[in-house]
């Protein structure tokens, strides 16, 4: 990440958090797992209306231009994922119940029996994702396409080998910075 784009994420990190820079939820501190909420659920606006292209869709510059604007909370990556699918209304379609079959049964198989992260150990299968072990993940959707991840996974029998199951803070942290902090 370039100096400038950080120094804006950590002024806006500290600026959402009332300068503690931690997780409104569960207090994580460590900025590479945390991310910035829309506490009223509507970031989807922001995608909608194209409202981030003026800003190179970085939401910390329009976060800074616009004089910190009210409605946002820091969270990390875990507590932003279990709140949007606490969020989202719950359906108990046939599709709805296929996805979580898959989902956990891709989770037992890729954490070997133990459903956790592979690095911190986190269980709460709500934060739990799929790690592509090569970095080929934006390759991998392509492929999906509008695919389940899970379902993918399963008709497409990928090896053990190349997927790990981690929780959202260790993924998002490997994928921005290319490291843990833990």
């Amino acid at each position: 990440m370039h100096n400038k784009n950080l120094n804006n994420r950590l002024e806006v990190l500290y600026w959402y958090s009332n300068g503690k820079m931690k997780c409104g939820v569960c207090g994580e501190i460590h900025y590479e797992f945390l991310a910035v909420d829309h506490m009223n659920n509507n970031g989807y606006t922001h995608k909608k209306y194209g409202i981030l292209r003026k800003y190179s869709n970085n939401i910390c510059k329009y976060l800074i231009k616009n004089d910190f604007p009210e409605g946002y909370q820091i969270l990390c990556h875990n507590c932003n994922t279990i709140k949007r699918s606490e969020c989202k209304p719950s359906k108990n379609t046939a599709d709805v119940r296929y996805r979580r079959k898959y989902r956990k049964l891709m989770l037992e198989k890729y954490s070997r029996g133990r459903v956790k992260c592979k690095c911190c150990g986190i269980t709460d299968d709500r934060c739990l994702t799929f790690h592509h072990v090569n970095n080929d993940g934006a390759s991998e959707r392509k492929k999906m396409g509008s695919s389940n991840i899970a379902s993918y996974l399963s008709h497409n029998n990928i090896p053990l080998t190349e997927i790990d199951v981690l929780c959202q803070n260790c993924n998002c942290s490997l994928g921005f910075y290319g490291y843990l902090p833990i």
